[in-house]
Order: structure tokens, then C-alpha cells, then sequence
């Protein structure tokens, strides 16, 4: 028998694998190796998605029907800026002139376009609460879109257009079997009509207000309807004279307090547009004369000068106006701004009627543990101790 040579064996072992290496590829149980080092696995693997979805998001977006959600697990995609996504579509409407694609989330940031109606952007991220991060890419820019005035349907693009509500209607969170009560919407109130929806719902923004939802089109009519006593919930209370007047002699003080916008003293016991007498404010007196009738109470307003029906879920007994807060319940910052001044206001929006006064840089204001949450994101409810008052401040610019 010939005897065995380990040297022979050992060489022609090297050579059947150099044979193997030069077919690029060299075959292993779990896998191969190419001849520079890479492997690759077989059997079942998870490759590496080019999507990412931040579960801390909750945004608002449009579905394939325009449908509003802020569901962040029925989220599409949140592409974080990557431009190799198939982005979602977005078109302008509902307004009249070009809105703003800014370059922060931010109503006095810089202008970097002015967009159309029928403009197409595509979704980048919905980090804002009032906005969208898009891009541009007719003129390649990025920037924050005001979300309520765009939609994915193209064909419901439209211009804003002045509607009324024929009969008393439902606003709707959305336009599909998901969709949430918003409210009711009496007849003869104005809206603002901002995308025709396929379907049997029109996207709509009730006239003067923030509100925004959607409404059967079929339920809108471009003539105001006639007022008739069967369309009104309740009718005037006779009993006590509204509109102007002389203050009363006896009376509990109260206060006027509301989240947004203003709260209206009336000439009748119900809401309804049409009987509005004036508009108060958060701080603003109101005497109120009689509590027994309902949730609506018989008042008078100084400020106006009239007397009329409050609604008593917005009065309250103390209001902090020039008072000074506890010192075991807030922590300083400081106000900073590159520029003019930094708005103290009366309600969480940027809007030059609501601007109460005005803080500059080094200014301190203080901000409360539930102001991180109160309203929106954006805006802060502080006590001003320069001003003496309470208001709502853009939180973008103030630092600890």
C-alpha cells in the first residue's frame, strides 16, 4: 500500500479551494463568501427597510379619499426626508391666495414660496401640530405647509367658496365609516367650502371659527336660507330684556374664559350665529344677574354694555389676570428673539387682534408644569410678571 503524504494531500486540498475561489464565490453551509470578504446568509432573513415610522408621532394626514386621521399605527410612512421615498401627494386648497411654504413651523419664519391652489408637494413628515414638513420639487425646496389647506385627492382641489348650511347638519372628524361627531352645525350658518370630496362629504371650515371637518355636500347651498322658528333649538327668553343697557345694581362677579376665540353674550338662551349680541374675552367681567336660567345665565358685560345670555361652562368665579402665581408651582425662562418682540396673547394662535402685550429679549416669564401640554404644543400658557398678566406665549422663544 502506498503510503499517505500529507504534503501531497495538503497541496491538492489548497488548490480545489483556489479552483472555488476563482468562480468569485466560495459555497459554506450557512451561506458564501465572495472574494472580498462579503457573506450573505440563506434561509429565511429580514432584509432592511428604507421606512421608517416613529410611534411617538401621532399625526394628522389624508388617506386616498382625503380623510383626516391622527391614528400614527394607520400612518403610511414618515420618510424623515429621505428623498428616495415614493412620497406621498399633497395638493393646495381651499384659499383664495397663495399660501406660504415657510422655512420653519413658525407664522413669522421666512417666505421660501408662495403656493397656489393645485400645487403638488410631497410629504415628508408631520412633526407639527398645525403643519406638514413637505417638499417642493418644482423649485426644490423643503418646508412647513399649514396642514389644513391641503389634500391627497387632486380632483378635490378648489378654491375657497362660501356655502350655508341648509339644514341643521353633523360635522364630521373625517369622511369615511371611521368618521367621529365633531358637532352640530345650525341651518343658515356660513362655511367655508375648502375640498369637493369624492363622495357624499365635502372637507369645510365653518365661517369665523378654527373649525374644520366635513359635512354632507348634500346639505350645503350657495343662498342663505330663510330663518324659520323651526330650525332654532330654543326661542328669545322674553322674561329679561337683552342688548344695551345700564349695569345692573346687584350682581356676582365672574370672568369670561375660553381656550380660543371668544365667548359671546346673546339675545337668545341657545347657540346659534345669528344671535350673537357682542364678543368677550378670557378676563374680560361679566356681571351675571340670575343663575336659574339653565346653563345659559342672564348677564351683563361692562365692557359692552349689554346685557344678555352667557354660556356659564366659560365663566369662572377667580381669574388669575394681574395676580402673581405661586412660586412653588412654575419655573422661569427667558425670552429670546432675534428681532421686534415676542407676543403675549389671549388665545394659543398667531393672529395680530389677539396680541395682549408685547415681551423682549432678557423679559422672563413664567411657565406653569401643565403649560407644556396645554392646548398645543406650541403655544404655553405663563404669567408675565412684567406685564402683570396671564397669556399664551410661542414657546419656540423662550429658553431656561
Amino acid at each position: 500500500m502506498k503510503k499517505f503524504n500529507l504534503k501531497t494531500f495538503t497541496a491538492a486540498l489548497l488548490s480545489v479551494v483556489l479552483i472555488t475561489a476563482s468562480g468569485c464565490t466560495i459555497e459554506l453551509p450557512g451561506g458564501t463568501i465572495d472574494i472580498n470578504g462579503n457573506s450573505s446568509t440563506t434561509g429565511n432573513h429580514s432584509e432592511k427597510q428604507n421606512v421608517s415610522i416613529d410611534p411617538n408621532i401621532s399625526p394628522s394626514f389624508s388617506d386616498n379619499s382625503g380623510t383626516l386621521h391622527t391614528n400614527s399605527s394607520e400612518f403610511p410612512f414618515n420618510n424623515n426626508g429621505d428623498d428616495n421615498i415614493d412620497s406621498k401627494s399633497f395638493y393646495v386648497t381651499g384659499v383664495t391666495d397663495p399660501i406660504a411654504l415657510r422655512q420653519r413651523d413658525d407664522d413669522s419664519s421666512e417666505v421660501l414660496a408662495q403656493l397656489d391652489v393645485g400645487t403638488e408637494v410631497k410629504f415628508i413628515s408631520a412633526d407639527s401640530a398645525t403643519c406638514y414638513f413637505v417638499k417642493y420639487e418644482e423649485k426644490n425646496l423643503k418646508g412647513y405647509i399649514n396642514k389644513y389647506f391641503v389634500t391627497d385627492e387632486k380632483s378635490a382641489v378648489c378654491k375657497r367658496e362660501n356655502y350655508y348650511v341648509s339644514k341643521e347638519t353633523t360635522l364630521y372628524s373625517t369622511n369615511d365609516s371611521d368618521k367621529q361627531e365633531l358637532g352640530k352645525i345650525k341651518k343658515g350658518q356660513a362655511v367655508y367650502v375648502c375640498a369637493k370630496n369624492s363622495g357624499d362629504y365635502w372637507y369645510v371650515n365653518i365661517k369665523d371659527t378654527k373649525d374644520f371637518g366635513f359635512v354632507k355636500c348634500t346639505d350645503l347651498t350657495t343662498t342663505k336660507p330663510e330663518s324659520s322658528s323651526s330650525s332654532t333649538s330654543s326661542k328669545k327668553d322674553t322674561s329679561y330684556p337683552t342688548g344695551s343697557g345700564k349695569a345692573p345694581s346687584s350682581y356676582v362677579l365672574y370672568y369670561a374664559k375660553v381656550q380660543t376665540g371668544y365667548l359671546a353674550i346673546r339675545k337668545a338662551k341657545a347657540f346659534d350665529s345669528s344671535n350673537e349680541l357682542g364678543r368677550m374675552y378670557t378676563g374680560d367681567e361679566v356681571y351675571v344677574i340670575d343663575t336659574s336660567t339653565g346653563k345659559y345665565w342672564y348677564c351683563y358685560s361692562p365692557i359692552l354694555g349689554i346685557l344678555g345670555y352667557v354660556n356659564s361652562d366659560y365663566l369662572v368665579s377667580t381669574y388669575p389676570g394681574t395676580a402673581s402665581p405661586n412660586n412653588d408651582t412654575y419655573t422661569v425662562w427667558s425670552v429670546r428673539v432675534e428681532k421686534n418682540y415676542l407676543a403675549l396673547r389671549y388665545e394659543p394662535a398667531y393672529d395680530a387682534s389677539n396680541e395682549i402685550y408685547k415681551l423682549y429679549t432678557g423679559d422672563t416669564v413664567y411657565v406653569y408644569s401643565y403649560s407644556y401640554y396645554s392646548f398645543s404644543d406650541k403655544y404655553w400658557y405663563v404669567y408675565s410678571p412684567k406685564a402683570g398678566m396671564w397669556g399664551y406665549v410661542d414657546s419656540n422663544f423662550i429658553y431656561r
